[in-house]
């Protein structure tokens, strides 16, 4: 009865009998191929925790101001914002 077919050991068959530069071009392939997925990784992770970051900004951005601004902000009605007092709206 024949062995299951195997793809891992298909591929260490054929990396065995490949000549030595192509084996050092198999090693170094690999290894920047996850080096290269870690640093991708890495980079959504970092923008994934700069947005939630900046959402928070945000948040307390549009509770800092007072009186009759955070009640124009609050409602949304930047029209009404837009022809407010500049003098009288925050930094």
């Amino acid at each position: 009865m024949e062995p299951p077919y195997s793809v891992w050991a298909d591929l260490l068959n054929k990396f065995h009998t490949a000549p030595t530069a192509i084996q050092a071009l198999w090693l170094v392939v690999g290894w920047l191929t996850v080096r290269h997925v870690a640093s991708v990784i890495g980079h959504v992770l970092l923008e994934v925790v700069r947005v939630i970051d900046r959402r928070g900004e945000r948040r307390r951005a549009i509770s800092a101001p007072s009186g009759p601004e955070q009640a124009l902000i609050k409602r949304g009605d930047v029209r009404a914002l837009a022809q407010a007092d500049p003098a009288r709206l925050p930094p």
